[in-house]
């Protein structure tokens, strides 16, 4: 089996065919979070009447970064 290399960019005919120029629009975005492409329904919306809650301890007014039932640090477990 031969191989033929491929002929340098100097060398290849000129092109006649139509320019295709890309919508900046449609472009990824090479760094971040990707976009969710999941359709959003009613199910997904929050109620605006109801207090967030803690994560942890359920209580309204605080988040889990917050809560007060959580303690430092554990001294116990050996890490």
């Amino acid at each position: 089996m031969g191989f033929t290399p491929p002929i340098p960019e100097g060398f290849w005919p000129p092109y006649d065919g139509s320019t295709v120029i890309p919508d900046p629009n449609k472009r990824r975005v090479s760094e971040g979070r990707p976009r969710c492409t999941r359709i959003q329904t009613t199910m997904d919306e929050a109620d605006l009447n109801r207090p967030k809650r803690c994560g942890l301890c359920r209580q309204p007014g605080y988040t889990r970064r917050s809560c007060p039932q959580v303690g430092g640090p554990s001294q116990a477990g050996g890490r």
